[in-house]
């Protein structure tokens, strides 16, 4: 699934016709524009969630070009990026230890049956269950990237789009 931004005016140049993320990037660009630049009405910010079409006016991507160049040239942007970084390396760390939780269980419950490659959907009930519990430990937000590049591609896109839609 990917998120489309399509110009629905005339683009001022190449930068402004077209932009592209998947899901895992868009996500965090899209919560560092709602919570960063202010520019996101509040009734609006469940638009940027969903590739529904949502229209964002020229004014509006304007302004939200205008904040992005501010926090990239504070620098406020990279920290932002090293933060999230930080934290991400910390959820792959937790990640890596479920992981291992799993794999020893997956052991346990084949050794258990006499079998050498079950896949938890063909665990008896109860270690199904079990195996569940310990994947729901799993933290997903490790899987969402973030860049200073990205925000740059798309202050550029929406400088010079003309307004947009998220589809």
């Amino acid at each position: 699934m990917g998120f489309d931004l399509i110009t629905w005016g005339e683009p001022k140049s190449e930068d402004g016709k077209y932009f592209r993320n998947n899901v895992w990037w868009w996500r965090p660009l899209a919560q560092y524009v709602i919570e960063q630049t202010k520019c996101v009405d509040e009734f609006d910010v469940e638009g940027w969630a969903y590739n529904d079409n949502h229209f964002v006016p020229e004014v509006t991507a304007r302004a939200i070009a205008k904040q992005l160049r501010h926090l990239i040239k504070s620098g406020h942007t990279k920290k932002y990026e090293t933060a999230w970084n930080i934290k991400q390396k910390q959820l792959d760390e937790a990640n890596d230890i479920v992981e291992k939780e799993l794999e020893e269980f997956c052991k346990s419950v084949n050794k258990k049956l006499g079998k050498t490659s079950l896949a938890p959907m063909e665990f008896p009930k109860d270690d199904k269950e079990k195996w569940e519990k310990i994947y729901s430990k799993k933290n997903f937000d490790a899987n969402y990237p973030f860049s200073v590049e990205n925000v740059e591609e798309f202050a550029k896109f929406c400088e010079d789009c003309g307004g947009f839609t998220i589809s």
